[in-house]
């Protein structure tokens, strides 16, 4: 009978000892998964993007003009359910005077609508300055655009400077950054960059109110 009581015993003690073994190998596991995906993170984030990222700093005059979508950037946009457009339709007109044009796709896929909003706004080159991901970059071209209530309001979102064949380009990721895919711009025909730059918001609505009065 004794015998039967201390097996009973130390099969009890043992299975408590599973127990607890078993709680300290899933709090393991889950560390390691945790170091693991901030690992991939600070890889695609740290790793691919820096590589991306244009060292020397950039003027404000570089990047007054004309911008487009890049055909490759437009095709992921169609991958992903927005209507059909030209990359010359996708552009953002940036102003000497710190305001902007934009017509194009908004930063924030998978978010939102796939729909292309058309709105002035404003912007800001910032050099050494952390973006949402706490990092410290050598560009950011902060983007303010300037919407009704009914279209969400302002809406602001980082975008960044990298350089293809010498040429400057905008870009920002697109969707998962793990995918490692990223919406870019690329500057338009430079007459009509040259034709639009120095042209305000205020020069624009004079323009449209001399047309409405000679109606």
């Amino acid at each position: 009978m004794d015998s039967n009581n201390d097996l009973c015993e130390t099969i009890s003690t043992e299975l408590k000892v599973c127990r607890v073994m078993s709680v300290h190998i899933g709090v393991v596991l889950a560390v390691c998964s945790s170091i693991m995906l901030l690992s991939s993170c600070n890889r695609t984030w740290s790793g691919s993007r820096s590589t991306r990222h244009l060292a020397r700093t950039v003027a404000n005059t570089e990047i007054v003009g004309t911008w487009q979508m890049t055909a490759a950037s437009t095709n992921l946009l169609i991958r992903d359910g927005y209507p059909l457009r030209p990359p010359s339709e996708l552009t953002i007109w940036v102003k000497s005077d710190g305001t902007l044009v934009f017509a194009s796709a908004e930063a924030g896929y998978p978010f939102g609508p796939r729909t292309y909003t058309d709105a002035t706004g404003y912007w800001t080159l910032l050099h050494h300055s952390y973006d949402g991901l706490s990092q410290e970059e050598p560009n950011v071209l902060s983007i303010e655009l300037e919407k009704p209530a009914s279209a969400g309001g302002k809406h602001f979102w980082p975008m960044y400077l990298t350089e293809v064949s010498g040429q400057l380009r905008l870009w920002y990721p697109h969707g998962d950054p793990d995918s490692r895919e990223y919406i870019e711009y690329e500057r338009a025909k430079e007459e009509d960059g040259k034709a639009r730059e120095g042209t305000s918001l205020s020069d624009e609505n004079d323009e449209e109110q001399s047309e409405v009065n000679k109606a």
